[in-house]
């Protein structure tokens, strides 16, 4: 089993600007200063979320844990992407938190916009292959779909597993990347390891 865990950041400004949306101001709004602040607003707070998104964010980012061992690869972003997909062809297990709808779909998306061939066996019809794919956070909350609040560095702390560094978030990990490399590559270590306490914990072997 791998444990796998990505990190991503926004796509530049040039790429963002292709599939920048028309951000209109609240409706109430008549005074041209008003608005302009409205505007302004919705921008930003897209542009926080761009490196959540495939469609608006790139991968900076791939650790994997396996039989012990810490794998960090900061390659270009479409050969960190074959080397995922290589792992999966040869029959590799793996697992993450919320690793379905935000990693496994991260890369899936970035691969589709790249023209990279993605392994058609990695869904089973319309849903992912469970076989080959265990995300610990449906584990954990018993496939319910009620998981606010139910963040890695929650269940982990509430399990006595340890948690993620204090003041440090995904969304944060674009800027220490680029200030402090080694900090940010602790930050995927540290996950890397927390995400491989939580699944010993839940028995996912």
């Amino acid at each position: 089993m791998i444990v796998l865990d990505l990190e991503s950041a926004a796509l530049p400004a040039d790429q963002l600007a292709l599939v920048k949306p028309e951000f209109l101001p609240a409706a109430n709004l008549r005074d041209p200063e008003k608005i302009k602040a409205s505007i302004a607003e919705k921008e930003a707070a897209w542009l926080e979320r761009a490196a959540l998104s495939p469609l608006t964010g790139q991968i900076l980012a791939i650790g994997t844990l396996h039989e012990g061992e810490i794998h960090i690869d900061t390659a270009d972003e479409d050969e960190m992407l074959m080397n995922v997909w290589r792992c999966w062809n040869q029959g590799a297990r793996f697992c993450g938190f919320n690793v379905k709808d935000f990693d496994f779909r991260f890369m899936v998306t970035r691969s589709r916009i790249l023209n990279i061939p993605v392994p058609p066996d990695l869904f089973a019809g319309r849903y992912w292959n469970s076989l080959r794919i265990i995300d610990l956070m449906e584990v954990f909350c018993c496939f319910s779909r009620e998981t606010s609040g139910f963040s890695l560095d929650a269940i982990c702390r509430a399990c006595g597993l340890g948690g993620k560094p204090e003041g440090v978030s995904g969304k944060d990990f674009a800027r220490l990347f680029s200030e402090n490399r080694e900090a940010a590559l602790e930050y995927i270590r540290n996950d890397l390891r927390l995400t491989a306490a939580l699944a010993a914990r839940l028995g996912v072997v």
